[in-house]
């Protein structure tokens, strides 16, 4: 079955449902298709409570002036949008990337 994957605990039946949408934990055992239990991080977050802290946008200010110098010591220019590079393919690249990561660190974190 496309987009499903056969659960090991319903193969026999215990469920009543061989094959669960990947999206979809086994209602019998709550496993998902990675052998994960209770934890999906597709699901939405709560609404976000006022927590202390400096400002998060504040925060990514200061890390981009942070590139821009680094930028202008490594390549001795800031970043331009006529530098002779494909800049989609540049983003894309990188959050490709950046989803390693963050799966990574969910792994980590959760387990899952």
């Amino acid at each position: 079955m496309e987009n499903s994957w056969g659960c090991p605990d319903c193969s026999s039946g215990a469920c009543g449902n061989i094959y669960h949408k990947f999206s979809e934990a086994c209602p019998k055992t709550g496993q998902y298709w990675n052998g994960t239990k209770g934890f999906d991080p597709t699901q939405p977050q709560p609404v976000p409570t006022i927590g202390p802290g400096p400002s998060v946008t504040d925060m990514v200010i200061v890390d981009l002036m942070r590139r821009k110098d680094h930028g202008l010591q490594k390549y001795g220019t800031v970043l331009t949008p006529d530098n002779g590079r494909d800049a989609l393919i540049d983003a894309y690249q990188e959050s490709l990337d950046l989803c390693q990561y963050l799966r990574q660190e969910i792994y980590k974190r959760y387990g899952a």
